[in-house]
């Protein structure tokens, strides 16, 4: 139908962010983002082989670090120099 080898179809899908790695790893990070916001799960792992492959996606995916988005999830806001802000209120 597309004229393409399972291999073909497999590099595109990666290329796309169509595969099912990347989804899985996208829902991974996803549920990491929002329990830590919410402040709890900064130390689970959620699917990933260790903490620290976890802490590099997170970070490559969202540009904070696990330890920055409990804090944007705890207090308001973090500016691009890593001061907090407060929200008024």
């Amino acid at each position: 139908m597309l004229n393409l080898s399972l291999q073909d179809l497999s590099a595109w899908m990666l290329r796309e962010e169509a595969a099912l790695t990347s989804l899985v790893c996208e829902q991974r990070l996803m549920r990491a983002l929002i329990e830590v916001s919410q402040g709890k799960g900064q130390h689970g792992r959620y699917g990933f082989v260790s903490r620290e492959r976890r802490d590099t996606a997170f970070f490559d995916r969202f540009g904070v670090c696990v330890k920055q988005a409990a804090v944007i999830g705890r207090v308001g806001t973090v500016t691009w120099s890593g001061d907090l802000v407060l929200e008024p209120g």
